[in-house]
């Protein structure tokens, strides 16, 4: 958001945070910014429209379906529709506007349902499901077509990736990334897909693979 990484919640060994900082490239500074109304961790976060989105979570006792919104020239979050599936670990990425919710957990065990945020009228509808429900994964929108990689499925750490397409509604298989995890970071960058450490349940990955969706491929970093 403005060009600045926004931290949002989060938790140590104890409870949750509402606490947001936020982190200038310019400047290579960190400052405080105003928190959430919830704390909260494992949330997701996008920014749409100039203004950024923090959506479900975890409170330290049940999932949350909260959604607030951040507008700076406010300074201030405000409470927007809650999401119809309170949950954590779940991915979001945006595609023309809409704020699609992707996977994660809840007490009903991992979850593959997909959610779509509509932020000019703060409703939400259903999209088709995931076909391979998992929760701590990554998502990345790329040319209008979202990119659902990694993740945990209740048993296992998972390399899978599959696409969504919003005009069809229709989610499809790609190439596996080489190294199966959950937990890790994606960014986008020059039209390739960059998936970043992770976790395979046993130690911390330092591993960086590049997806190229014009030719279906990952090669490491």
């Amino acid at each position: 958001l403005d060009g600045k990484i926004h931290v949002i919640g989060g938790k140590d060994e104890g409870s949750p945070f509402s606490t947001v900082v936020v982190y200038d490239p310019l400047t290579d500074t960190w400052t405080h910014s105003t928190g959430t109304t919830a704390a909260r961790y494992n949330l997701s976060a996008v920014e749409v429209g100039g203004v950024l989105y923090a959506i479900g979570g975890f409170n330290g006792s049940f999932p949350n379906a909260m959604v607030e919104v951040f507008a700076p020239e406010t300074d201030a979050w405000t409470p927007q529709a809650d999401m119809p599936t309170a949950r954590y670990g779940c991915a979001a990425a945006v595609s023309n506007g809409a704020i699609y919710v992707i996977g994660g957990q809840n007490q009903d065990g991992v979850l593959g349902t997909v959610e779509v945020y509509h932020p000019p009228t703060d409703s939400w509808t259903a999209a088709a499901s995931l076909p391979t429900p998992r929760a701590n994964l990554v998502a990345v929108s790329v040319n209008g077509k979202i990119y659902a990689i990694g993740g945990w499925d209740g048993r296992e750490h998972l390399g899978t990736v599959e696409v969504y397409d919003p005009a069809t509604d229709r989610w499809d298989t790609k190439s596996s990334m080489r190294v199966r995890r959950s937990g890790l970071a994606a960014v986008l960058l020059n039209g390739k897909i960059y998936a970043i450490g992770g976790t395979n349940g046993e130690t911390h990955s330092r591993i960086v693979e590049v997806y190229n969706p014009a030719t279906d491929g990952w090669s490491f970093r």
